[in-house]
């Protein structure tokens, strides 16, 4: 079916200009559903009305605190900002640590404070929105339909957003990083020919069961996107050991002292485009030299593996909802708003947090 909402293109450079994406909403039926009839309508209103206040009044509340911009989500404190943490997944024994070197995570007193560290992957993806609505009574009428309006942007759009979202956030992140953590962050427009060729000949390894169990939202997305110049690295179970092994041992390849994956979550509605989550993972050689004395028992990532996972940090935002980055007029069809000013601090403030647990909380390179 033709598109019922058409966004153009987005073009431009610096956040804060009206810019045009694509946006396409689609229809679609479902077979005949059953619907409640006759006495139990009265009941189901009333119920239905209490219910309705109830969460209209949470929803307010809820609104009064919730971030309208990504302005203001950059400029929240570190307390209010980390409420929207979430738990990330490790293989083998919750990711427990062990001084012999087995575990998915690495041995943080033997790990040295990483100095040179490689971007290996940038990546966003749109979840999109699907709303139904049921009409048409099957005991009555002897039939029933779903009508599904689904949003969700365009492959194209997705694609400039994330090289949007991309060059924006490193217009000051390699600067800082070298400021505040006294880190080199190198990307792959910088490597040398050596590593080029290293990082085009990567694939990424995965376990069977680990990486299903553990899989998150980007095997589901609409649409996803790389930054130009990233190979599709898509760490879609970043606590599997397979795949903490294989990116651990493409640091060392590159010769860096770690390589990080960044990835943005977004969502869109009928209201528009959101940033919904960013997550960054970082990964890198096992600190602990290999035995051959040392028996390593264990599977699904609690025995020993050539590459860790250094640290991993997800953050979701207002919930579920999202900060919203873009919208159309509904009558108009034209764009309305697009503003993502001050997500190179939310990047920045997740990547803080990441080096905050590694560094100091995990006392990454002090002794026992």
């Amino acid at each position: 079916m033709a598109p019922l909402t058409s966004h153009p293109n987005i073009t431009g450079n610096g956040p804060t200009r009206t810019r045009q994406a694509i946006c396409f909403v689609t229809k679609s039926f479902r077979a005949p559903d059953r619907t409640i009839t006759g006495k139990n309508i009265h009941i189901k209103m009333k119920t239905n009305l209490h219910f309705s206040i109830f969460l209209m009044l949470l929803v307010m509340g809820f609104n009064a605190m919730a971030q309208n911009t990504i302005k203001e989500l950059a400029a929240l404190d570190d307390k209010t900002f980390w409420k929207g943490a979430k738990f990330v997944n490790m293989a083998g024994s919750s990711g427990k640590p062990y001084k012999n070197g087995q575990g998915v995570r690495a041995y943080y007193p033997a790990l040295k404070v990483p100095k040179k560290i490689a971007v290996v992957s940038f990546y966003c993806y749109d979840l999109g929105t699907t709303e139904s609505v049921s009409f048409g009574n099957y005991r009555a009428f002897g039939w029933a339909s779903t009508k599904s309006t689904t949003w969700n942007m365009t492959q194209e759009a997705t694609s400039k957003v994330t090289n949007m979202f991309y060059a924006y956030w490193m217009e000051s992140q390699k600067e800082n990083m070298l400021k505040y953590c006294g880190a080199e962050l190198i990307t792959p427009d910088q490597f040398t020919a050596e590593q080029k060729n290293v990082y085009k000949n990567f694939q990424l390894d995965k376990s069977k069961v680990g990486s299903t169990i553990m899989a998150g939202k980007e095997t589901s997305a609409s649409t996803l996107e790389f930054a130009d110049g990233y190979q599709p690295i898509l760490v879609f179970a970043p606590g599997d050991y397979k795949m903490a092994e294989s990116l651990g041992l493409l640091a060392k390849d590159l010769n860096v002292d770690a390589v990080l994956v960044v990835v943005t979550e977004m969502r869109t509605d009928k209201k528009g485009s959101h940033v919904a989550a960013i997550g960054m993972y970082m990964y890198g050689p096992n600190p602990v030299p290999r035995r051959e004395d040392v028996k390593y028992i264990g599977f699904n990532g609690a025995g020993r593996q050539e590459g860790n996972v250094y640290e991993a940090q997800k953050v979701a935002f207002n919930g579920d909802e999202g900060v919203l980055f873009y919208s159309v007029n509904k009558k108009t069809k034209q764009v309305d708003y697009f503003d993502f000013e001050g997500l190179d601090a939310v990047y920045g403030k997740v990547l803080g947090g990441l080096w905050y647990q590694l560094v100091t909380v995990k006392k990454c390179g002090q002794a026992d």
